[in-house]
């Protein structure tokens, strides 16, 4: 059985940029009104409209950074806002001319801009992933030309996760975390002192947080290390059951999950 995720998982995974373009449309729109009625807007009102446009950018890049550990997912939406606010005023006497609109929504096209290309390489990316379940081992393939893949045999599966939420319920689609006795699929994640620090599918990372001290193991859905985003994984999660079963000698009933 070969498997390819599917478009609505990544868009999923990624819907940030989704975020990112329609929330600029919406600015785009909201700021041109506002000039529209009042001509003479002052600086003020300008300076506020940035810090509330830098405020709805950034906190989704800082909610992530925290959520899936990557520090970056922060640092680029800070600066997209550096880049496109710095050409704004720093070009602000071009306003004028006849191509001045783009200075003018510059800290806007900037997210619409690299939000339809990320996108499109999101939606490129995805299609170097294939998943291979056969009889004795899967395979997960990834990478232009498959330049990256890993065999796992059944007899080093631990156990088969199933793992949907409410959006991936919604749109149909799952991912099925493989469990291997080396730890693949898993990550731990620890408090100290007020600093949480995290690690899984060979990622760290580290941020405030507000607790005790604990440590707990986490199953980690990655497109790099688990069947992610496939239709019905339902019934993909049977067949693994089935062929580890049959690896295994044991009989296999759906009932026992």
């Amino acid at each position: 059985m070969k498997l390819k995720p599917t478009r609505r998982a990544f868009l999923l995974r990624n819907s940030i940029f989704l975020y990112y373009f329609f929330l600029s449309l919406i600015a785009i729109m909201g700021y041109g009104i506002a000039y529209a009625e009042m001509p003479e807007t002052k600086l003020t009102d300008i300076i506020l409209y940035m810090i509330l446009w830098m405020v709805l950018t950034i906190l989704p890049g800082v909610f992530l950074a925290f959520k899936r550990r990557r520090f970056g997912w922060f640092l680029w939406s800070l600066l997209m806002n550096i880049a496109g606010i710095g050409v704004r005023w720093y070009f602000a006497d071009s306003i004028d001319t006849q191509y001045g609109w783009i200075i003018e929504y510059a800290p806007f096209l900037v997210f619409a801009a690299i939000s339809i290309i990320a996108l499109a390489v999101v939606d490129a990316h995805r299609r170097t992933y294939e998943y291979e379940i056969s009889e004795g081992c899967i395979k997960i393939s990834y990478g232009f030309l498959k330049s990256n893949q890993q065999i796992i045999p059944l007899r080093h599966i631990t156990n088969v996760l199933l793992d949907r939420n409410f959006a991936a319920r919604l749109f149909g689609v799952g991912n099925v975390v493989i469990v291997t006795s080396s730890g693949m699929g898993t990550g731990d994640r620890g408090v100290f002192g007020g600093v949480a620090a995290g690690g899984g599918a060979k990622r760290i990372g580290a941020g405030v947080y507000m607790g005790g001290i604990s440590q707990a193991k986490e199953f980690v859905a990655d497109p790099k290390n688990c069947i992610y985003g496939v239709s019905k994984p339902t019934r993909v999660s049977e067949t693994i059951q089935r062929l580890l079963a049959k690896e295994r000698d044991m009989p296999y009933s759906p009932e026992e999950k």
